[in-house]
């Protein structure tokens, strides 16, 4: 997590979610700004061994959703 000071904005990753921005306060909604590739993208569940399985690796262009993108 990190705060601009200039502005009161609290800006936090979530992990395997993305970046979300917020007031400093912890008041309001926050936003998600960008998203992990993953993101969204379901898993498979393997019965021998009891876990959720990753998915194979997808370009970058097809993991994007319609969100924006982050911005310095």
């Amino acid at each position: 997590m990190v705060v601009d000071p200039e502005n009161g904005t609290l800006y936090a990753g979530q992990e395997d979610v993305g970046i979300r921005r917020m007031p400093a306060g912890l008041t309001g909604r926050p936003e998600l700004l960008d998203t992990v590739r993953e993101y969204g993208v379901p898993g498979t569940y393997d019965e021998e061994s009891e876990e959720c399985l990753a998915p194979a690796p997808i370009p970058a262009t097809a993991a994007r959703t319609s969100r924006p993108t982050w911005r310095a």
